[in-house]
Order: structure tokens, then C-alpha cells, then sequence
């Protein structure tokens, strides 16, 4: 919206008191390239000269630091509290192949019963299609969803997931912003993501 021209001489007609920027991390982690206009929200403190507060649950130092040349916040308050997520319980399982991999997923659906909803997070669309392909195959109720759906496909995926409470969702990492159900029983990595803070980022998905 903040690239539209429209939208922008809409907002400088109405009198606001300051901006919030959300899942601020994506200024810095994600900006460069998946959605490059996070990196134009200085156009809120350059143009519109409004305080400006960004919030977000996981950032690293270094994280922090580009959040604020990217937004232009002179000598930033910053305030920090704890990662530490004790209603989470994390396990690793050493798996060396796939087929492994996919029977220890059985494994942990067919075993236990979470008794709300569960993501899997995989690293590529290919992955994605594969495991939701192989758990329908086994029975299960599993929706796949990635940034190379179609936007009316992905909306009903989301809906679907949404509307029932022992969905089981295999996505990339396109899926979980603003995403805040209070039933995630259960986060997978099928893969893991390109970095601890995104690991935590998504795993963060349970448990609310």
C-alpha cells in the first residue's frame, strides 16, 4: 500500500499520531528480495515525519540494527525480552533419507493425537507437494501451500485451515504471518530453514 501514490496522498491527509510497523524482522530478513516494500516504510519517519514503533518477536542483534537504518530511527529505544517459550517442548531426530524422514512424520501423526491443529514447514514448493502428496496417500486430512499457488487456491487452502481445527498444513516458509491460532499442537521441520531465528520464528507457530 505504501508504494501506491494513491494511498500515499491519502495518508498525508489524515492526522495521525505515529506508525507501528508489525513482523518488523521482514524489513531486514526478507525485504531484499521476497518483499522488497518493507524496505520503503522510510517513507513513514522521511515523508510523513510520524514516531515510528517496530515490533517483532525474534530478532537478532544484528537483526535490530539494519531494522533501524532501514527505517531511519535516530537512536532507537530498544527493549528486549525473553526467546524463552516455556509452554514449547523442542525434539531433534537424526534422520539420514527422505524415506526416513517421511516414515518418522507417520510416525509422530499416527502416534500421538495433538488434538488441534499442526504445520509441517518444508524448504522447497517440490518438498511441500511431495510430503502433503504422501500424507493423503496415508490417510490424512494434509493441505499444501507455497508462494507458487495460485493467489484464489492459496486463499482457500488458508480458509480450509482456518475453519478446521485438526488441519494438517505443508507449507514453505510463504505461510505464517500474521498466522495466531490458539490450537497449533504441533510444529514439523521436514527441513530445516536457512537459519535459527527462522527456525524459531516457526516453531513459535505452537503453542499460544
Amino acid at each position: 500500500r505504501m508504494n501506491s501514490a494513491g494511498f500515499r496522498r491519502m495518508v498525508r491527509e489524515i492526522p495521525l499520531a505515529m506508525a507501528a510497523v508489525d513482523e518488523a524482522h521482514c524489513v531486514s530478513q526478507w525485504g531484499h528480495d521476497f518483499r522488497p516494500a518493507y524496505r520503503k516504510l522510510f517513507y513513514l519517519k522521511r515523508t510523513l515525519k510520524l514516531p515510528v514503533i517496530a515490533v517483532t518477536a525474534t530478532a537478532t542483534p544484528s537483526v535490530l540494527e539494519d531494522i533501524g537504518v532501514a527505517l531511519r530511527l535516530k537512536e532507537p529505544k530498544i527493549v528486549t525480552g525473553s526467546f524463552r517459550r516455556p509452554n514449547l517442548q523442542f525434539e531433534v531426530a537424526y534422520i539420514r533419507s527422505d524415506q526416513d524422514r517421511l516414515n518418522a512424520l507417520l510416525n509422530i501423526l499416527q502416534e500421538r493425537d495433538f488434538g488441534g491443529r499442526v504445520i509441517i514447514y518444508c524448504a522447497t514448493r517440490k518438498k511441500v507437494e511431495s510430503v502433503s502428496d504422501f500424507l493423503s496417500q496415508n490417510n490424512f486430512l494434509a493441505m499444501a501451500y507455497h508462494g507458487g499457488m495460485d493467489d484464489e487456491i492459496r486463499s482457500r487452502v488458508q480458509e480450509k485451515y482456518d475453519r478446521n481445527n485438526r488441519a494438517i498444513l505443508v507449507a514453505t516458509n510463504a505461510f505464517g504471518m500474521g498466522v495466531d491460532h490458539p490450537d497449533v499442537r504441533l510444529v514439523v521441520h521436514f527441513q530445516f530453514p536457512g537459519s535459527i531465528d527462522g527456525y524459531y520464528q516457526e516453531a513459535g507457530r505452537a503453542g499460544r
